[in-house]
């Protein structure tokens, strides 16, 4: 969470949960999402007790490619900070060190 809260990036149990059910691999009929906290949810499938190792086999496989913020399109990014600018002495901004 400390890592998400660095990316400044608004995203809680919440949103996670709004993510998953609107992913059209996963059938949020099946699925009982309960948010816990604003840290934790609990998927629970909701299937009988026959199918439950293969419905869990499934949610363990499509969980993580759930698009939770962002462009689904865009498989990787590179976020580039770029060149600091500093100022002189006569209060000029120039690029690089001081």
């Amino acid at each position: 969470m400390n890592r998400i809260e660095d990316s400044q990036l608004c995203i809680d149990a919440n949103t996670v949960r709004e993510s998953i059910t609107q992913t059209p691999k996963i059938k949020p009929k099946q699925l009982q999402i309960n948010v816990l906290d604003v840290t934790k949810l609990e998927v629970v499938p909701l299937v009988d007790r026959g199918k439950l190792h293969f419905e869990l086999h499934s949610l363990k496989n499509m969980l993580p490619n759930v698009i939770v913020k962002g462009i689904k399109t865009v498989e990787r990014a590179v976020v580039n900070k770029g060149k600091e600018k500093y100022k002189d002495k006569e209060g000029k901004v120039k690029e690089g060190g001081v």
